[in-house]
């Protein structure tokens, strides 16, 4: 019989191998969000002002990120 290493269900095992869920816009639903152009959003990717991931050839910001970007660079109601 082989041995099996067995590894108990912990917190720090769950929280370890957790996957975080969250809500991510394209570089389109973003500008409309913000209220800029999609031109202009990819503009401020580019310049590191607004955090964003590339997957494949396209852009997503997280829920975070946009909120983050607004506190503080708008000073429109934050409503995501």
């Amino acid at each position: 019989m082989t041995d099996i290493n067995f590894v108990p269900y912990s917190q720090e095992n769950i929280m370890r191998n957790s996957i975080m869920v969250r809500t991510v816009f394209t570089t389109a639903e973003a500008a409309k969000k913000l209220g800029y152009t999609v031109q202009h959003t990819r503009l401020l990717i580019r310049k590191n002002k607004l955090a964003a991931q590339k997957i494949g050839r396209d852009w997503l910001i997280s829920n975070d990120d946009l909120f983050a970007f607004k506190k503080v660079y708008t000073k429109q109601k934050i409503e995501l």
